[in-house]
C-alpha cells in the first residue's frame, strides 16, 4: 500500500536532501544520515543477490561508511584530485509505509560523475529503508542496484 501525499512529500525531500549532501560533497553529513545499525550496498552481476553470499560492489556497515569518507576527505586521496564531481537524480520515488515510523521506498536513480576530462554515468534503481528518529528520518539500509552492475569500472562514486 502507498503512502499518504504528505508522507510521500516528506520521504521524497529526505532523498532530495541526501542527494544534495553528495552532490555538495558534504560526506560528513551524509554519514550522519545513517542508523547506527544501518548498511549500504550495491550488489554486482544480480539486483536480488545475497550480500553474505556473493560478491559485491560496495557493501559495509556504518563503520565501513565512516572508512569511505575518511578516504574519500584525506588529503592525499589520489582519487580525489581534482575533486570529483555529481549530480544525482531521483525519479518515480515510491514509498510503502512498513508500520513502526519505518518506510521502504524505490526510486529510479542516475549519477553523473566527472572528474577532470572523464565523465561516466550511472543508472539504476535505488531502495532506501528508512526510520523515523529525532523529528526526521535516518537510513536503516541503502541499495543501489546498477543497471550495468555486471560491467567491471574503474570508478565509483558514491552512489
Amino acid at each position: 500500500m502507498g503512502a499518504g501525499e504528505s508522507l510521500q512529500h516528506e520521504v521524497e525531500q529526505f532523498l532530495y536532501h541526501e542527494a544534495r549532501l553528495l552532490d555538495r560533497r558534504q560526506f560528513n553529513e551524509w554519514y550522519d544520515l545513517f542508523a547506527e545499525d544501518s548498511r549500504y550496498f550495491v550488489p554486482s552481476m544480480s539486483a536480488d543477490s545475497d550480500p553474505t553470499a556473493d560478491a559485491y560492489i560496495v557493501h559495509e556497515n556504518r563503520k565501513g561508511i565512516q572508512y569511505r569518507v575518511s578516504r574519500l576527505q584525506h588529503g592525499s586521496a589520489h582519487t580525489q584530485i581534482p575533486p570529483a564531481r555529481t549530480a544525482h537524480m531521483i525519479t518515480n520515488v515510491i514509498v510503502e509505509e512498513l508500520g513502526d515510523g519505518e518506510v521502504q521506498t524505490s526510486a529510479g536513480y542516475v549519477v553523473f560523475w566527472s572528474r577532470g576530462a572523464v565523465e561516466a554515468r550511472y543508472a539504476g534503481l535505488c531502495e532506501h529503508h528508512l526510520r523515523r528518529a529525532n523529528g526526521g528520518w535516518e537510513i536503516v539500509e541503502k541499495k543501489v542496484s546498477l543497471l550495468n552492475n555486471d560491467q567491471p569500472t574503474d570508478r565509483l562514486p558514491l552512489l
